[in-house]
């Protein structure tokens, strides 16, 4: 319907047009994960998690990479799996181990992002860019998991689950080397 719409009323160019209806995908995507895991979590009361989610760990995978699924569907469905999981984790008490997996992983990611997907190459800004993003984002992520006791467990898997994405990647066929 949209690519219909998109091309039945205006005068753009194909170039355009195309642009013009990713956009419109990535927008209906995201908000679509957003939405549902909004709604599930008002039903488990864990919107307080759900926002570090949302802020720690969809924020930095946007600038860091991971592993990219093959169609939208199945990126839907990772999503709401991984928050899924998140809010199952979130319930954990920290031990030495976690504190020591959390330091690993912000290594990893500082270290390795961002790292490229072949379908997704970033040119030299890009990676700057993205590489900025990225630290700026785990800087933000080291405070509050320093300053707000009650965060810590969200913000460390937030960040574990970016750090074995990135590594997922890193170690598939689908990587793109030259990022490093």
């Amino acid at each position: 319907m949209q690519k219909r719409h998109v091309s039945e009323h205006t005068c753009y160019s194909q170039k355009e047009q195309a642009l013009i209806r990713y956009g419109l995908d990535v927008v209906l995507l995201n908000g679509s994960e957003i939405l549902c895991i909004l709604i599930i979590s008002l039903f488990l009361k864990k919107f307080a998690v759900t926002l570090i989610y949302t802020a720690f760990y969809s924020w930095l995978r946007i600038h860091c990479g991971g592993y990219h699924c093959k169609n939208k569907g199945n990126c839907f469905v990772s999503y709401v799996l991984f928050f899924l999981c998140f809010v199952l984790c979130t319930d954990m008490e920290l031990n030495v181990l976690l504190y020591l997996l959390y330091v690993v992983s912000v290594f990893y990611i500082t270290v390795n992002a961002p790292v490229q997907h072949i379908l997704n190459p970033l040119s030299a800004s890009e990676i700057r860019y993205n590489r900025n993003s990225t630290w700026f984002i785990l800087s933000l992520s080291c405070a509050v998991f320093t300053l707000i006791s009650q965060c810590r467990i969200s913000v460390l898997f937030a960040v574990c689950f970016n750090a074995m994405m990135c590594f997922i990647l890193k170690h598939s066929k689908n990587y793109l080397p030259g990022a490093d």
